[in-house]
């Protein structure tokens, strides 16, 4: 069904006024329509973030558990309670379930009981946890190292256990120093025998309670590392990509009866934390290997799975099934800390978002190259090829990896809303950083695909954000002067259902993100409202990309245009380019330009409402008198026909507009022709930004001279 186009009383007087094509003689007034975003995920994208974690409890994971243990401060912090030096607000909601990969002998949703001739194997002969999220009881202790854990030096050190401090940057251990941020460590001894605090229900939440009783609690990030110490007694033949799709529809993981762990309207995590090679087994052909049966002198049960994997679900089934149980694909990211090499210069890439490892399976060291090795009862047994190796300073081994090439294809799956990094660096607080990025950059409002009209005395954009309440009579929050609601009536499902539609109060903020976020942080923490940005950082692939829709423009006005810009060093489009270092420079992460934001408040007031952008903005029509494409209207400043460019030549808030400069290609030399009807519309002649727009747009090559 069409929904109505709605207009509200501060947007009507500007329709009476002239909002026109240019007053062109003797063309007709052009319509001028709203332009509809209508989603519940238009703005304020997620409310918060549910993170489900894979940790391997094989026998070979003590040292990796341990290191967990201490870094997922660094991840739930960055989350929940930033420190000075991170770049995203506080998640408002997060909560956080572990499983361990042990699956027993089971293969899909089946379980193989009868196979039991390998001693080996002993491990997998219970049935398995199934996804079933771990606890705790009370009085576990885990140990946590000092000088690992970011915090604030100013205030209460909420980043760090209970009852430690937080003390200046120059004795943590390799932090970058950073005058209001230090490290955690504990006064009375030397991070041994810490005792978990309570853990309230099935899993770690943040915050405690629901409606207005809720907390935060403080010690999430705490209850988590206690979560993910679980063990080295699970069975071998690790299924964590299938342990992780059984955990979220597990019965024992809800809850209660009508609800899930994973919630509508918030983001997915799925974190993988293992040193072997996912083997989700998806037929019964698995297990009743030869290869399995210890039959063989050494035995070969730690390569069948790679030796079978006609009989493994393939990656993508769990990208499937994640996003099935969401939805739609965009409500779900992916990272792995696993067996891939760490990065080196020189050396393919298999550290990184998704879109950055698309050759890692090509490294010589991901080649799954069955050996054989002594285990530690000294008896031979056929392994892969390790992907990664750490030891310490005295060379004894301290960690050991397989290829995990099953994460890195699923993770080139997701693209750019994944990361994978090595099992095998001995610091893992860069990678909790970036999958802590990863994720808050997905919890941040609305990424606007062209720019919004902008009010340069007011310091707003010319837009409403618009609340929905179906079958209620009121507004849930108070609105700027000179707004109403409107009210209509509209078929949902085989229903009539009243609507009201409420006006969100714009909030005045400068046009840049970083200035803009500045001053919406010192508002009163009760603001109700939305604000629009753009982004001016040279660090997305669009403005880094020499063949993107912003190449060539200086973005940061640092003098450095595209690949040459250090902020764009890791970005996927500059891959190859000569000269570039991407060591020690900020990670691509943003692909977000235009934005619209929501005050934590306003999240809060409206959540579980679908919302809409609704702007007054021309739009490109048939009519010819309304196109941007005469000498008047390619110089006026103006983007006219709304296509989020204007004009001849770019400006600090448009690009240059191709229609400026109509063209064809020559079939012959494939260089741009100009209309000749059309030479006198830009001044600066076919070198003219909006003539370079325009080749690119039909990919000739351009003749710089003028006409």
């Amino acid at each position: 069904m069409l929904k109505p186009i709605i207009l509200f009383s501060g947007i009507i007087g500007l329709v009476l006024t002239g909002l026109s094509c240019m007053d062109r003689k003797p063309a007709p007034v052009c319509p001028v329509p709203i332009e509809l975003n209508r989603t519940k995920r238009q703005v304020n994208v997620f409310e918060g973030v549910d993170m489900l974690v894979v940790v391997d409890d094989s026998g070979s994971m003590a040292e990796e558990q341990a290191i967990l243990s201490t870094q997922f401060f660094t991840l739930i912090n960055s989350l929940v309670f930033p420190t000075a030096d991170w770049d995203f607000p506080a998640a408002r909601s997060v909560r956080i379930g572990i499983v361990s990969s042990d699956m027993g002998l089971r293969y899909g949703s089946e379980i193989n009981s009868d196979y039991a001739t390998d001693g080996s194997l002993k491990p997998c002969y219970k049935r398995g946890e199934n996804g079933k999220f771990r606890t705790y009881s009370s009085g576990k202790k885990i140990d946590i190292r000092q000088g690992e854990i970011k915090c604030n030096l100013t205030g209460d050190p909420i980043q760090c256990p209970t009852g430690w401090e937080c003390r200046d940057s120059g004795q943590c251990e390799g932090k970058e120093d950073h005058p209001d941020v230090g490290c955690c460590y504990d006064p009375g001894g030397n991070g041994t025998d810490q005792t978990c605090p309570t853990l309230n229900g099935i899993y770690a939440q943040t915050p405690l309670g629901l409606g207005d009783n809720q907390t935060p609690n403080e010690d999430l990030a705490f209850q988590a590392s206690c979560l993910a110490d679980v063990g080295i007694d699970g069975c071998g033949l690790e299924q964590q990509l299938q342990a992780a799709a059984q955990g979220l529809v597990h019965p024992d993981n809800s809850p209660d009866e009508d609800s899930t762990f994973y919630r509508e309207n918030y983001l997915l995590a799925v974190i993988v934390v293992s040193d072997e090679e996912d083997c989700s087994a998806a037929s019964s052909e698995l297990f009743e290997s030869t290869e399995l049966t210890g039959d063989h002198t050494p035995h070969k049960k730690n390569i069948a799975c790679g030796m079978n994997r006609q009989h493994l679900f393939p990656p993508r089934h769990f990208k499937k099934w994640f996003n099935e149980l969401k939805g739609d694909e965009s409500s779900t990211i992916f990272a792995a800390i696993v067996g891939v090499p760490p990065n080196e210069e020189g050396a393919v890439k298999c550290e990184g978002r998704g879109t950055q490892i698309k050759d890692c399976l090509n490294h010589e060291d991901m080649e799954a190259v069955p050996v054989i090795e002594l285990n530690s009862s000294g008896n031979e047994h056929w392994v892969f090829r390790e992907a990664c190796r750490r030891e310490d300073n005295s060379g004894t081994l301290v960690t050991q990896a397989r290829p995990g090439a099953r994460y890195v294809e699923l993770a080139k799956e997701y693209g750019s809303l994944s990361y994978v990094s090595s099992i095998c660096n001995e610091d893992w607080s860069p990678a909790m950083s970036e999958i802590g990025s990863l994720i808050a950059s997905r919890l941040q409002g609305t990424c606007y695909p062209k720019p919004l009209d902008w009010d340069n005395e007011e310091e707003r954009a010319k837009c409403h954000v618009v609340v929905e309440y179906v079958d209620e009579d009121e507004c849930g929050f108070e609105l700027d002067d000179g707004d109403e609601p409107y009210e209509t009536v509209e078929e949902i499902g085989d229903q009539s259902h009243t609507v009201l539609y409420c006006p969100l109060p714009r909030l005045s903020a400068p046009l840049d993100c970083t200035a803009a976020e500045e001053v919406i942080d010192n508002l009163d923490a009760d603001r109700i409202g939305w604000y629009y940005c753009e982004d001016n950082r040279e660090n997305f692939e669009q403005a880094c990309d020499p063949d993107g829709k912003w190449a060539g423009l200086d973005e940061d006005e640092d003098g450095l245009v595209d690949c040459q810009d250090p902020q764009c060093w890791r970005c996927n489009a500059c891959k190859g380019e000569d000269g570039v270092d991407p060591s020690n420079a900020p990670e691509c992460v943003s692909s977000c330009k235009f934005k619209v934001e929501l005050t934590q408040k306003a999240k809060h007031v409206t959540k579980n409402h679908k919302i809409s952008v609704q702007c007054l903005q021309q739009v490109t029509f048939t009519d010819t008198n309304c196109q941007e494409n005469t000498e008047e209207v390619c110089n006026d400043g103006e983007d006219n026909d709304g296509s989020g460019v204007a004009d001849c030549m770019a400006s600090d808030d448009y690009l240059a507009d191709r229609n400026c400069c109509p063209m064809m290609v020559d079939e012959d030399t494939q260089e741009c022709i100009v209309s000749s009807e059309v030479e006198d519309i830009c001044d600066e002649g076919a070198a003219s930004d909006a003539c370079v727009m325009a080749a690119k747009a039909l990919r000739c090559n351009l003749k710089t001279t003028a006409r």
